[in-house]
């Protein structure tokens, strides 16, 4: 196998035009392989997440009345029954979202076919699918711009990101949104390089879909644009209409609820999102909800691996006369650029703009084939084969071991630059932020504590997410959760996860008092905690 890129590869194009089969062999392997280690080390194992009930919740709203449409049940076109599938109507607060319907689609529909993996793996099938699909566009789409080194290591880098392994494999809306705004802008780069109303459409409808999944991945569009009017001119005359006319349309189409009152549906998703509450952070040590301009940025540095964090500066050299790294580069930082406003919510690390981490994923893989490219030329020609091999385990192996050094929790992982884990929790850096923690705090009270135990947890509005628990054998079913200043008198056990941005009172007293009986870690980071009342001792 040759990962030399293409000889016909000309410096500033947009396009590699030299194909073969041997991507799309990879591409399969790929897919399969991604998808089997995900759902077996992943989706299995992490915890529930506060946002993966309720996406379940409201998705199955939607194919409900998808059902009821295929059994041709007339009344499902009834404004009612359009309110009752689509709407911010749920008959529970859980199951009141305000986010656009086809991630929730998808991963309910994946949801019904079979895992071997066990009930959560099944539960987190669609979102694996899509994360192993993202290595598989970016393998595709690297591959055919500067060979497949750049692809394999793009690809690679994207499955070995702490981030997104996490979030490629819960059932949330981060990881959809993601694939299909890096499918879109490889299909826009596919535009720009050879113009073609096939490729504008395609471009157009994965758009539209993308922003019927979360309203993020818009935030791709001004980069496609711009790139297009500054350096492939020609290919704005298909790229601008599908961008603000099909993908719109799309989008509308993909949710019933604005086929009625749609104006005003519309006013108010937009006033939501524009107004969204101020979610408390606590970043190096300050809990705020209004964080300084560079957090996203310093996130980003502080939780990619160094190995492809500098692969991706590399690739960022020879900008001025490659139109592909620029709209890369781009692209990246207009996903990005919009969390650093003053107004802008800015929480959870990089979640809000996961999109921007298949980028930096391919600007590493770029990097890594420009290393090469400036080794190949110094070595003899009998060592040349080595560098490509060697290059992709030296960029995916300290990766990797860093993502099992916190697994199964992910959003412990804080690079050399902070200390790792443990230099980032003492730091003031949220090793912890989802509930995930929960899920080995339970299982430890399930197997020690005495009959009938109390438990009190915080917050209180992850306990009702948390049942699955039960319903799966994790938490024994004589152990009750509970909340409330009652609860707090007589509770035999006190559960937090490590965020003390959103602990009361009582999790600050305790932190500060009594040393937790036990402590969930992610690599040196401590995630979790049990505490006991101090006349019931160790379980």
């Amino acid at each position: 196998m040759d990962l030399a890129p293409p000889a016909k590869t000309v410096s500033g194009t947009v396009f590699g035009q030299k194909r073969s089969l041997t991507p799309f062999l990879l591409a399969a392997a790929l897919l399969v392989g991604a998808t089997l280690v995900g759902q077996s080390m992943f989706a299995s194992t992490f915890g529930i997440t506060y946002d993966e009930p309720v996406y379940a919740a409201v998705g199955v709203r939607h194919t409900t009345w998808l059902g009821r449409v295929l059994r041709f049940d007339t009344g499902a076109w009834r404004r009612e029954a359009l309110e009752a599938g689509w709407g911010n109507s749920g008959p529970t607060p859980s199951e009141a979202d305000w986010h656009p319907p086809v991630g929730k689609v998808w991963l309910d529909l994946c949801r019904r076919l079979p895992s071997p993996f066990g009930p959560y793996a099944q539960f987190r099938l669609g979102s694996t699918l899509l994360w192993a699909g993202t290595a598989v566009v970016l393998l595709l789409w690297l591959g055919e711009m500067s060979g497949l080194l750049a692809g394999l290591g793009a690809a690679l880098a994207w499955l070995t990101l702490p981030s997104a392994v996490l979030h490629g494999n819960l059932a949330a809306l981060d990881n959809p949104a993601a694939f299909l705004a890096t499918l879109a802008t490889y299909l826009a780069w596919r535009h720009m390089a050879q113009p073609s109303r096939a490729r504008a459409v395609s471009y157009g409808v994965v758009l539209g879909l993308g922003m019927a999944t979360k309203f993020n991945v818009v935030l791709l569009t001004p980069a496609v644009l711009l790139a297009a009017a500054l350096w492939a001119r020609p290919a704005l005359r298909g790229l601008w209409p599908a961008t603000c006319l099909l993908a719109p349309m799309v989008f509308v189409l993909c949710w019933p609820w604005l086929w009625y009152d749609g104006p005003a549906h519309l006013a108010a998703v937009i006033r939501f999102h524009g107004r969204h509450a101020l979610i408390d952070t606590e970043y190096f040590g300050r809990i705020s909800g209004q964080l300084p301009w560079h957090y996203p940025f310093v996130m980003l540095a502080v939780t990619t691996p160094l190995a492809t964090l500098a692969a991706a500066a590399l690739g960022l050299r020879g900008l001025r006369g490659d139109v592909s790294r620029r709209l890369i580069a781009l692209a990246l930082l207009l996903h990005m650029l919009p969390f650093a406003s003053p107004s802008a919510a800015k929480y959870n690390g990089v979640r809000l703009f996961l999109p921007a981490l298949p980028l930096l994923s391919a600007l590493a893989g770029l990097g890594l084939a420009t290393l090469a490219a400036g080794l190949r030329g110094r070595l003899p020609s009998n060592q040349r084969r080595l560098v490509a091999p060697l290059l992709l385990v030296g960029l995916v192996l300290p990766a990797a071991v860093d993502v099992l050094s916190v697994h199964p929790y992910p959003t412990a992982f804080y690079n050399r630059l902070v200390g790792g884990s443990g230099g980032a929790a003492r730091r003031g850096l949220e090793v912890s932020y989802w509930g995930e923690p929960f899920r080995e705090l339970l299982a430890v009270l399930s197997r020690e504590a005495p009959d009938g135990a109390t438990i009190y947890l915080h917050p209180p509005g992850a306990i009702a997410g948390l049942s699955s628990y039960r319903a799966v054998g994790i938490q024994r079913r004589d152990l009750r959760l509970t909340h409330g200043e009652e609860a707090a008198r007589t509770a035999d056990y006190f559960v937090y996860q490590n965020r003390p941005s959103e602990w009361d009172d009582l999790g600050r007293e305790l932190r500060r008092e009594r040393r937790p009986i036990y402590t969930a870690m992610g690599g040196d980071a401590p995630v979790g905690f049990i505490w006991a009342r101090k006349e019931t001792g160790k379980p």
